[in-house]
């Protein structure tokens, strides 16, 4: 089965109407906007547009590529 095939079956424990979303943005920015940027395009203070330490272009969450495909599922699994 293909990953994102099982991705769709995979349901998140938690409680949406219980998450914290500024902890989460927190926790997003920690460690994951470093890289992907805090708007999600890719483009984190470690890329910096090219002129950062990291030699190649984390993935834009925005491309059209990704917005094609993306479900709360595979976002939980990631």
């Amino acid at each position: 089965m293909k990953p994102d095939m099982q991705s769709a079956s995979v349901k998140s424990p938690l409680d949406a109407s219980k998450i914290d979303m500024t902890e989460a943005e927190r926790l997003y920015l920690v460690n994951c906007g470093v890289c992907h940027g805090a708007k999600l395009d890719g483009n984190g203070p470690l890329w910096k547009g090219g002129d950062g330490p990291y030699p190649a272009a984390p993935k834009n969450f925005l491309a059209d590529d990704m917005k094609a495909g993306w479900r709360k599922e595979r976002c939980f699994i990631l």
